[in-house]
Parts: structure tokens; sequence; C-alpha cells
């Protein structure tokens, strides 16, 4: 998650949850960490590390969970927030989405909208015509 200060520099509220970053608890499980995706011991794959479907990730020892990462964050001086899946992350840059919410703080929806389909557009020149699960919400703090 991204969160933007009014007179301030932009932060992560939360890190990425990759497979290299939680390997010990994947390796504990039973899984393996190959090209920087946890494998199950069917062979699949899979790049994030926490996950609320991906059930074969699930059972019968969790390579991946479901386990939120919950951080405080300071919200006096806060603006706005963007949170999204890796599907974003990993193909749009912190700048463009801060920009992108920044420019239309009057149609959120839309701008999450927006966001999402840029970051399976992305996926598709990227994957050739395959894009990753993407998700995201942007929001206003009120005071």
């Amino acid at each position: 998650m991204i969160v933007w200060p009014r007179n301030a520099d932009t932060f992560h509220a939360s890190e990425a949850h990759t497979a290299e970053r939680e390997a010990a608890r994947i390796l504990a499980a039973g899984g393996a960490i190959e090209d920087g995706r946890a494998v199950a011991p069917s062979g699949a794959a899979l790049q994030p590390a926490r996950s609320f479907a991906d059930f074969g990730f699930k059972r019968p020892r969790p390579l991946v969970v479901a386990l939120p990462e919950v951080l405080p964050v300071p919200s006096a001086d806060a603006h706005a927030f963007a949170a999204a899946t890796d599907g974003m992350g990993d193909v749009m840059e912190d700048a463009t989405v801060v920009n992108r919410v920044q420019s239309a703080l009057l149609d959120l929806a839309g701008v999450a909208r927006d966001l999402v389909g840029e970051a399976i557009h992305q996926w598709k020149l990227q994957e050739e015509g395959e894009a990753d699960n993407t998700t995201g919400v942007v929001g206003l703090f009120r005071h």
C-alpha cells in the first residue's frame, strides 16, 4: 500500500509479499523457492506468498497464507492511499499511481478502474496476452 501525506514524500505502508521474503516459512511448510516463486510439491509455482485463494498452495500445509500484514499508519497528515496487488505493482511505478490518483481525486472509483485497466494492458504487452490477477483500491483520508 502506498500512502502519501499532504506535504511529504509517499511511503509504503507494507512490503511486497514475495516468496523470497517469506522463504523460511515456505521451506518449513515443505515447499521450495525457484525463480522467485513458491513451488508446491506438485510442481505448481506462485509468485506472491500471500493470497486469498490459490488453495492448491494451502493444503496439506500452507505454502501461501491469507494472513494480512497489519501496520499502523499515522493518519493525522495522511492525504490519500492506494492499495494494489502485485499485478499492478510489478508493472507500474509508484509515481505513476500517485500522479493518476492526485489528478482524479473527484473520481476515485474511476481512477482505480483506470489503474487496474492500465496494469492489465501492461501485462498483456509483456506476457504475450497473459495478465496477472490485478486489484486496486484508492481512497482519501478525511480529517
